[in-house]
């Protein structure tokens, strides 16, 4: 077997989600930071939606509690 494309993911990310449609010969792939749809058939990228790694980086790793609230008030929801 031998490989015949290769893809890499920028900002880098675990693959979350990996799909592929045989009929249409399209690849799907998802990761935290977005999604590339493939196309296997001509070798190139259909479509792709990544957050910029810029931003990415001056994410921070927690987002705050605008509302303390807002955690009672969904579980009472569910």
């Amino acid at each position: 077997m031998k490989p015949r494309s290769l893809i890499q993911i920028v900002p880098p990310s675990p693959i979350m989600c990996l799909t592929m449609e045989r009929q249409w010969n399209l690849l799907g792939i998802g990761s935290q930071h977005g999604m590339v749809l493939y196309d296997k058939g001509h070798n190139r990228v259909v479509h792709k939606l990544f957050t910029p790694s810029h931003i990415v980086a001056t994410t921070p790793e927690t987002v705050p509690d605008s509302d303390p609230k807002l955690g009672e008030l969904l579980l009472h929801k569910l």
